[in-house]
């Protein structure tokens, strides 16, 4: 390979917050499907939970009887009832409702059912609860104290009343107008008859409420008619001798004032009608003599006599005017004509007049005949108003009298079909479907109580799941891990279930082709170690916290460049723990590596040959804290460089950054620098800070590897300065 390790980006670490921000759906849907055992098993628990607290509840019946307000009217009678019927509406249904659990509507059914057969519905009578044993009290107390059988009965009553009430539904069905009433008790032949009687007694009330009702208003209108009969005989009465009494003084009637009166107007407007007429007819006559003469004005006469003497003086007049023709003014026959003429006309004069004179008579007696009539309207007039007043009292007697009449037969009438309602009644309800004792019980549901179960567990499952994906600290993927450190991620190495150092030799050993050592070798090869220009022989590993795979890295590592025949040096700086060498054990020749780097051995002293897996140990025999701070100067590097020359490759392992401090010196002395990150738990600021130290020290390279990864991210665990790009196949 030709590339180096100074070609990864050496970018600042970020904080990777564009990266976090981001929810990727999908991996956060695998993240969930890994753990899907957890919410199984949380849904089994809530289902094996919820069965056996249904299991241990008492089961109970529920019955159902239904009632219809029935909207239909029966109209036997054309008029009104006393009491109506219901008009249905919503607020009307409603309060139907209510009226079927009030507590007056179940006192009569408990006071209908014989009391030995409630008895096991009595409260009093049921196991005290487990509260009630704890605190010492059955809740009857108030039944404990010596009461009057009367003051038991009653308490008896209140107690069942009130336990019907918390056993009882009653709801509409919808928007019909049909009501069910149902209840839930232990004992289904109970719960049925319950859920009967409410519904018989509910009718039956109406009933027996619309009777008491129409009986009321038939007695108060059989009193009120006998009343009002008797005002009335009285009132007639004092009618009929008020007007003996008016006869006898008057002499008349108003009704025949009233005629006398018609006809006085009707003969007064015909005379002042005639005098108009006639009074105009002369003034008509007289104003033609007046300007035209008697003879103009005999042309408006139609007296016979006028009208022959107008005809024979016309006649003379054309005779004359033919004899004008031939004859002077003085012809005696012409004056003869002229003669007749004149006297014609004074007779033409003398019947106009005669006709005027009888025209003015005419008016004469038409005004007299006016004046005599309208004098005898004023007189009527008079004995009219002096009859009027008279008979004001009279009126109001009358008046009265009307009243009690109308008043009396309303009554009466209103009475007769009373009597006849009362006989008709029937409820505004009726029972279509009665209540039936049920075979099974309806509480507790065991089936979805259960399922209901099950889904609590599901849901606290899952939520628990999702959670702990979601605030999970670590790093889940190779490219968040590079996002955040700035560092190339070479590999994941899968996650193993080895119990220790040896059985993942074993492993290893057995099954070289095994998707672990893969990672491994994929891991040489990310670090350059067959083909690079500048070798690399010193490879440190560490962590930022324990617990990271580290030491299992560092002997996974020295195996895979044994088994290609590289010779391969592990130096365990970890001393604290010194885990490689208490598992593999480490028994060198003379010396350890304490003793090396102090001088007191030589390095041939310190090497322990792990032959049965082709690699070199040096450690230290017991946990050393202070193993940098006793070594000679110069020790560790001339350390370095005398295995450098015997050893192909030289695995460092060393402590946590985070809490050991050697890590740091060792640091400077290798090649590359591995720091290894647990997937998914290791908190990501103490990764930043470890990398973030390393930088510091000036280290040559650091490259990443992601341990104790899923084995299902392998195939998609590199990042994005990975040198390879592929995952298993």
């Amino acid at each position: 390979m030709n590339t180096t390790f100074s070609s990864f980006p050496q970018q600042a670490p970020s904080s990777g917050a564009n990266s976090e921000d981001r929810i990727d759906l999908a991996a956060l849907i695998s993240l969930i499907w890994r753990r899907k055992w957890l919410i199984v098993a949380a849904t089994i628990l809530g289902m094996v939970l919820a069965y056996l607290a249904v299991s241990q509840i008492t089961p109970k019946f529920t019955a159902r009887a239904t009632i219809m307000l029935d909207s239909r009217t029966v109209q036997i009678l054309s008029t009104d009832d006393v009491v109506s019927d219901l008009t249905l509406s919503n607020s009307v249904l409603d309060t139907e409702v209510a009226v079927l659990r009030s507590n007056t509507l179940l006192r009569a059914v408990v006071e209908d059912i014989p009391a030995e057969t409630l008895a096991i519905y009595d409260p009093a009578n049921a196991a005290p609860s487990f509260l009630q044993r704890v605190f010492g009290s059955n809740g009857q107390q108030e039944d404990s104290v010596d009461v009057s059988p009367e003051a038991a009965e009653a308490l008896r009553v209140r107690r069942l009343v009130g336990a019907m009430r918390n056993d009882m539904q009653v709801w509409r069905d919808g928007q019909s107008y049909i009501i069910g009433i149902s209840f839930t008790t232990q004992d289904p032949g109970l719960s049925a008859l319950l859920a009967n009687r409410v519904a018989e007694t509910y009718i039956n009330r109406q009933i027996e409420e619309r009777s008491v009702i129409i009986q009321g208003a038939t007695d108060f209108l059989r009193l009120r008619s006998e009343e009002l009969q008797l005002a009335l005989e009285q009132a007639e009465t004092a009618v009929e001798e008020f007007r003996s009494t008016q006869l006898d003084e008057i002499g008349v009637t108003p009704g025949m004032l009233e005629r006398q009166l018609a006809d006085l107007s009707t003969q007064f407007s015909v005379a002042r009608a005639d005098l108009a007429i006639a009074t105009s007819r002369l003034q008509q006559i007289t104003g033609v003599i007046d300007t035209q003469g008697i003879e103009v004005a005999s042309e408006l006469l139609s007296s016979p006599l006028v009208l022959a003497l107008r005809e024979e003086l016309l006649s003379l007049r054309r005779d004359d005017a033919r004899l004008s023709t031939s004859f002077g003014p003085e012809h005696p026959d012409r004056l003869a004509l002229r003669a007749t003429m004149e006297l014609l006309s004074a007779d033409l004069e003398a019947e106009v007049r005669k006709v005027i004179a009888n025209l003015r008579s005419e008016v004469e007696i038409g005004r007299i005949r006016a004046d005599s009539l309208q004098a005898s309207m004023v007189e009527t007039e008079e004995r009219a108003a002096e009859l009027s007043k008279a008979s004001l009292r009279l009126r109001q007697l009358e008046r009265e009298a009307s009243a009690v009449r109308s008043n009396f037969e309303a009554v009466l009438e209103r009475l007769n079909e009373t009597r006849s309602v009362q006989l008709l009644q029937r409820a505004n309800a009726r029972v279509v479907e009665q209540a039936q004792a049920p075979r099974f019980p309806s509480e507790p549901r065991v089936r979805l109580f259960t399922a209901l179960g099950a889904t609590l567990g599901f849901m606290i499952g899952f939520v628990l799941v999702t959670v702990s994906v979601l605030t999970s600290e670590g790093f889940r993927r190779a490219a968040d891990l590079e996002t955040a450190l700035g560092l190339p991620v070479l590999v994941s190495i899968p996650l193993e279930r080895w119990t220790n150092l040896q059985g993942m030799l074993a492993s290893m050993k057995a099954r070289g082709m095994q998707v672990f050592s893969e990672r491994l070798r994929l891991l040489r090869a990310g670090l350059g170690l067959r083909s690079s220009d500048v070798p690399i022989k010193r490879i440190m590993v560490t962590s930022a916290v324990p617990a990271e795979g580290k030491t299992s890295t560092v002997v996974a590592l020295a195996q895979t460049e044994a088994q290609a025949r590289r010779r391969a040096v592990i130096v365990e700086f970890d001393t604290r723990r010194a885990s490689i060498a208490r598992e593999l054990g480490y028994q060198p020749k003379l010396g350890d590596l304490p003793g090396l780097l102090r001088g007191m051995c030589d390095l041939d002293d310190a090497i322990y040959e792990v032959s049965e897996y082709g690699f070199d140990l040096i450690s230290a025999k017991k946990p050393d804290p202070q193993v940098l701070d006793r070594a000679m100067p110069d020790a560790i590097k001339a350390m370095f460089d005398d295995l450098g020359e015997r050893y192909d490759t030289v695995i460092i392992d060393t402590g946590p950054i985070s809490f050991v401090a050697d890590t740091l010196v060792i640091a400077q002395y290798a090649d590359v620098v591995v720091l290894v990150v647990k997937q998914g738990t290791t908190q990501r600021r103490e990764v930043v800070e470890a990398a973030k130290n390393l930088r510091e020290t000036g280290c040559r390279s650091i490259v990443v590897a992601m341990t104790m990864a899923d084995p299902r991210d392998v195939q998609s665990a590199y990042g994005r300065y990975g040198v390879y790009g592929y995952g298993d196949a």
